[in-house]
């Protein structure tokens, strides 16, 4: 299992990420979407299985 949170500075790189994870590294797990105000998000992610390091650089925002 691979935990991990990213934050993105808007609601459409919130979109985005989680549409990738989903359909291009067909993710399973959980996925949660966390508002920090000033239009900033947590991405939390608790994916079944291991992402290489290189599909966590692709993703929009840094993680945390």
């Amino acid at each position: 299992m691979t935990y991990f949170t990213l934050e993105v500075e808007s609601e459409e790189e919130l979109r985005e990420a989680s549409r990738k994870l989903q359909e291009k590294y067909h993710v399973t797990g959980e996925i949660h979407w966390r508002p920090l105000g000033g239009n900033r998000w947590h991405l939390e992610v608790g994916a079944e299985q291991d992402l290489p390091p290189s599909a966590l650089e692709k993703l929009p925002g840094k993680l945390v």
